[in-house]
Order: structure tokens, then C-alpha cells, then sequence
């Protein structure tokens, strides 16, 4: 190969892998607007992904609760917001050249500073329904208003393991955990509402549900730990969470509550536990940052009430799974559900899941 052939080569790879970033990186949310007077609940929130959305959210002017199952993680990701974000003006670029500030955050003019009251830290073991219905009881009694729910449906297992519960953990995690939180959290949300500002659930899912199984028996004591499945287990745990999601969404009142699920993209660390090692660090190169990531979860908290759709993908609608609006498939999956976690449940209902 000539000099030539080789520089022209260099330059070949550099656009391909340049131009692959730029497609995988996938929207910035550049939406105006302001979040003051309402509280957020993010979790998990001492994930990459989890500390990008609070850090979103909490720029724009909202209350954002922490919610973790590492406490000492989200501590120290709280002082790292303060001390980057405490003194920046609206519209201006941050004082450190950090590298997601050439995408155009700190350009937008809604976008400001964070202050010390902004940020709250609470532990969250999400493995425990008893720990799930502790945490929304200690919430509901502390915060009294609840705006923005955002569940990073992010956990992601290569080998069988279970919740305290029994629950498989892709599925007790990710479906399970969320469906707990939802009947504890929702008639605070609807509360919560207001006229111009209707309160926002948003499940950070994956569009790898398309491959997946809804439920039939839970917990799933028949999965063989020779015979499990990473792909078959987490495609299916997003599903169900999907599948919940599109029939709560027709059950709540739309003027005071919206119900989405997004596809952030594929994090560039989020499969390294479960893809072979060449594959898992070739991720690192094309995948999207966490802030990147999180783009779809603020452009959905932040969109008009009035824009369509219920599942969204690189901040555009997209279309999920035909069987997660089967109706009766959603509601015998919830009934099931409930079956299951009858001592973990609110005392009254959610009207919204009363039917199923």
C-alpha cells in the first residue's frame, strides 16, 4: 500500500467512524423552557444515565429527588452538579469546557445554574417491594407534591438472579419495580397537576422490547439458570414495562397526567456487562455518552401536552411493539402483578389500574 493509499485510508476511517458518532449520538434536546415550582423523582439515579437526567432537569429550574440504591454515588454526583453547575448564568457556557457543552446545553436560553436546595439524596433498595413502598410512604409524607416521575428502567443482568421477592431481576427490576412505584405515586402526580403543567411519568426503556415475552407467571421460579437468557429476560422486562405504560396512559386523566416510555439509544457502557470484551469496548467508541442518552427523557418532560405519542425514540415519536396496546394481554398482566404484591400495595387503588 503507497503512502497515498494509506493517508487516504486514515482519512476514510476517520469520516466513517466520525460520521457513525454523529448518527449514534442521536437528538439534543434544545426546548425552551422552565421547571420552577415543580419536584422531580429520578431513579435510578446513581446510574451514568440517572445523574445526566437529574443534572437536565435540575438546570431547568425543577426540584430533583435522587433516588438510589448507592447512596454515597449520588452524594458525590450532587456535589459535582453544585460545584460545575452552582454559578452559571442562563444562555452562558460553563467556566469549564466540559465536552457535552459543545452540543449546545449551556446555549439554550432556559438553562441556568444549580443551586444547593435543588438537589435531594434519598436511598432506594429497588430489589425490595417492602424497600419500594417504605420509600414512596417517606416520599409522599416529606415532598407532598410530585410533578416529573422519571424511572431509568436501566438494569441489565447476564446471569440469573432474583429480588428479594423472587422476581427475576431484569423483570423485578425493570417491570416490576416500576409498576410498584406507579400504584403508590400516581394519585400524587394527578394531585399534583396543574392547568399549564400537567405532571409527566416517563419509563426509560429499551427498543429491544420488540423482542421480548410478555409474562405469564410471576415470579419466573421455572427459568433454569442453564437455560436463562440475558437477551430474552431484558427484552421481555421492557415489554411488560411498555405494554403497562400504553394501558395506563389510556386509564389516566390526560388533563392533569402523561404517561410515555423512551428508547434513550444504546449507552456506551450500558451492555459492557453482558457483551464480549472486543464488543463491549467497541460500545465505548460508537455508543451514546449518558448525557446523550438522556436527551429523549428531557424532551419528553419538557414537550407541549398536546404533542402525540407514547413512545418516543431520539426525541421523535416512534412506534413500540403492535402486542404492548393489547388491552387484555395489559390488563391480565396487571392482575397478575398485584396478585403477587398484594402486602406491598396502597391501600386504595390507583382509579387508573382499578379496571385490570
Amino acid at each position: 500500500m503507497s503512502p497515498l493509499q494509506k493517508i487516504l485510508l486514515v482519512l476514510l476511517v476517520a469520516v466513517a467512524y466520525r460520521s457513525t458518532r454523529q448518527y449514534l449520538a442521536g437528538c439534543v434536546c434544545s426546548l425552551e423552557g422552565r421547571l420552577e415550582d415543580r419536584v422531580a423523582l429520578v431513579l435510578a439515579a446513581d446510574t451514568d444515565i440517572g445523574i445526566a437526567t437529574v443534572r437536565g432537569l435540575a438546570r431547568r429550574g425543577a426540584r430533583v429527588v435522587m433516588a438510589c440504591q448507592v447512596v454515597e454515588i449520588c452524594n458525590t454526583a450532587r456535589q459535582q452538579l453544585i460545584n460545575e453547575f452552582s454559578h452559571i448564568k442562563a444562555g452562558s457556557s460553563s467556566p469549564e469546557k466540559i465536552a457535552e457543552s459543545k452540543l449546545r446545553e449551556d446555549t439554550i436560553k432556559s438553562v441556568s445554574s444549580i443551586k444547593a436546595d435543588q438537589l435531594y439524596v434519598r436511598s432506594l433498595h429497588i430489589s425490595s417491594a417492602a424497600a419500594i413502598k417504605k420509600f414512596c410512604e417517606s416520599f409522599i409524607a416529606e415532598f407532598k407534591q410530585l410533578n416529573i416521575l422519571i424511572v431509568n428502567a436501566v438494569y441489565l443482568s447476564a446471569k440469573l438472579e432474583r429480588t428479594v421477592e423472587g422476581f427475576e431481576r431484569n423483570m423485578g427490576l425493570n417491570y416490576v419495580a416500576s409498576f410498584l412505584l406507579t400504584q403508590h405515586l400516581l394519585p400524587l402526580l394527578e394531585q399534583s397537576a396543574k392547568v399549564d403543567a400537567i405532571s409527566r411519568v416517563v419509563f426509560v426503556s429499551s427498543r429491544l422490547h420488540k423482542y421480548g415475552e410478555l409474562p405469564t407467571t410471576l415470579p419466573t421460579t421455572r427459568i433454569d439458570a442453564k437455560d436463562f437468557s440475558w437477551w430474552k429476560a431484558y427484552s421481555s422486562s421492557h415489554l411488560a414495562l411498555i405494554t403497562y405504560a400504553n394501558y395506563l396512559n389510556t386509564r389516566v386523566d390526560p388533563s392533569k397526567t402523561r404517561i410515555v416510555s423512551v428508547h434513550p439509544g444504546f449507552e456506551n457502557r450500558h451492555f459492557s456487562s453482558v457483551l464480549p470484551e472486543p464488543f463491549a469496548y467497541s460500545m465505548t467508541w460508537v455508543g451514546k455518552s449518558a448525557w446523550q442518552a438522556a436527551q429523549s427523557t428531557i424532551f419528553v418532560t419538557l414537550m407541549r401536552p398536546g404533542e402525540p405519542g407514547v413512545y418516543f425514540e431520539d426525541c421523535v415519536s416512534a412506534s413500540p411493539h403492535p402486542e404492548s396496546f393489547n388491552t387484555d394481554a395489559a390488563k391480565q398482566m396487571i392482575k397478575l402483578t398485584r396478585s403477587k404484591l398484594k402486602a406491598y400495595l396502597p391501600q386504595a387503588i390507583p382509579k387508573s389500574t382499578k379496571g385490570a
